[in-house]
């Protein structure tokens, strides 16, 4: 499976989509990469978050949908349940944990690194609290909360960085200013998104 939660063929997105069983979408622009040293390639995606997903009769609460290749159930799913195999039938079998799971919410933007640009803005979630605070893709980071970039912190300290609900990030637009933004992560409750970007 994938990193993410359920992805669906781009066909059944559209479709659960036009008859507005998916409700609010979130983009995703920008690039992204396999795998740390990956190549990177252009990415242009919607998502959403539901809480009507149903495996049998267990319903998933803040499931992320997004549209792949082919359907695909990702880590983060099967992370929320124990699951036991029946090997004679070949069938899987979820029941729940019990674990009350926190609110989801997002950065709305992801990073990368490569030899010219360093480590710079890979791609922004619109509307996400970062998009409309003006991150933008392509700016070149300088910090990220406590991480400073250009006094030592490297890729791997920002891979492993918790973000807390507040974000602090300094960036160079393309002009060459330097740039500096504050913002909440993105809150997502269901179908429900509340921007609140200062």
């Amino acid at each position: 499976g994938s990193n993410g939660s359920i992805s669906l063929t781009e066909e059944v997105f559209a479709i659960l989509k036009d008859k507005q069983i998916i409700g609010t979408t979130l983009t995703q622009k920008g690039k992204k990469t396999s795998g740390i040293v990956g190549k990177p390639v252009a990415l242009n995606r919607e998502f959403t978050y539901s809480d009507s997903v149903l495996i049998d009769t267990i319903r998933l609460q803040q499931m992320m949908l997004r549209p792949g290749k082919k359907p695909s159930l990702g880590n983060s799913l099967l992370s929320r349940f124990r699951v036991t195999i029946d090997w004679d039938d070949r069938q899987l079998h979820f029941s729940p944990t019990g674990e009350k799971l926190d609110p989801v919410k997002i950065t709305g933007f992801g990073l990368g690194i490569d030899a010219d640009q360093g480590i710079h803005v890979q791609s922004v979630v619109e509307p996400s609290n970062a998009f409309l605070a003006g991150v933008r893709t392509n700016m070149k980071v300088t910090k990220v909360d406590t991480l400073d970039f250009e006094g030592g912190a490297g890729f791997c300290d920002c891979v492993h960085h918790e973000y807390g609900d507040r974000i602090f990030l300094e960036a160079i637009d393309s002009s060459g200013q330097k740039m500096q933004f504050h913002f909440e992560k993105l809150p997502i409750i269901g179908n429900l998104i509340n921007n609140k970007a200062n």
